[in-house]
């Protein structure tokens, strides 16, 4: 990493530069691959294995919607996962 091509009296505190530059570069990158997300598929069956009346919410409304008949077998669909062992 090139800083400005300064002379031999700087040149130490030019590399203490760049090695925080670099440390700060790599604790930001490692930040950044830590907070990956996750899909909404995921998030939905982690809250209903998380939380038995959310799940059990989450079926009453499907069982509302009886324009649509698919959307309790997707909910079941759902549910299912959430309700085996992680």
């Amino acid at each position: 990493m090139l800083l400005c091509g300064g002379d031999k009296r700087k040149q130490y505190a030019d590399i203490e530069r760049a090695l925080e530059y670099l440390n700060d570069y790599k604790e930001r990158i490692g930040l950044m691959k830590r907070k990956t997300s996750i899909s909404h598929d995921e998030a939905i069956v982690r809250r209903l294995r998380k939380d038995p009346d959310f799940a059990a919410e989450y079926l009453k409304a499907a069982l509302e919607d009886e324009d649509e008949p698919r959307v309790l077998l997707i909910a079941f669909r759902t549910v299912s996962p959430a309700r085996r062992a992680p």
